[in-house]
């Protein structure tokens, strides 16, 4: 089922996206600031991607007048024996051109909301030092930073960057927008 906002439809994703998310996801002014993505991009990547998304209802295209600009989920986060449990991941990434927008504090939102009321556990998310578009989205929706800042691979850079964490619990979701 789509979750639709004022602006917005989200929507899972389909074998038909990878070419579109292939296109995007290679442009640099998007893919600097994702983690763990593959460089250069290919379709092969979409289309695993996409696979292992399958049977999530959390990961969905944003769609703003019928045109595909983005992409939010929220997805468990790996957990390897002996690990304490993780929280689920809020990830997202949107087109240069609906940048600034609100475009991504609103697909987020409805997406956590959606989630809030299905789930208990805390959403985990960060963002990459500098990114200070994605630091003020993370801050919109009520994450909170916690204290912690981790190197992941950035694929793009060729290197580990610098990642700070935040968390959002459904007691401060449900505060902050459900008062």
């Amino acid at each position: 089922m789509d979750i639709k906002t004022q602006r917005l439809v989200l929507r899972q994703l389909c074998p038909d996206d990878a070419g579109w998310i292939t296109e995007e996801i290679a442009k640099p002014e998007v893919h600097q600031w994702l983690t763990s993505v593959p460089c250069p991009f290919q379709r092969a990547h979409a289309r695993e991607f996409i696979a292992s998304f399958a049977a999530e209802p959390g990961a969905r295209i944003i769609v703003e007048n019928g045109r595909r600009i983005g992409l939010v989920s929220v997805k468990p986060t790996s957990q390897s024996a002996g690990e304490n449990e993780t929280s689920p991941e809020l990830g997202y990434w949107l087109v240069q051109s609906a940048w600034a927008r609100g475009i991504m504090t609103e697909a987020s939102s409805a997406l956590i909301d959606w989630y809030f009321q299905n789930f208990d556990q805390s959403v985990g998310s960060g963002w990459v030092e500098g990114n200070a578009r994605s630091e003020q989205v993370l801050s919109k929706l009520g994450f909170i930073p916690t204290g912690e800042t981790r190197p992941e691979p950035s694929p793009f850079k060729g290197a580990d960057v610098p990642v700070v964490r935040a968390e959002l619990t459904k007691a401060a979701w449900a505060a902050r927008h459900h008062p």
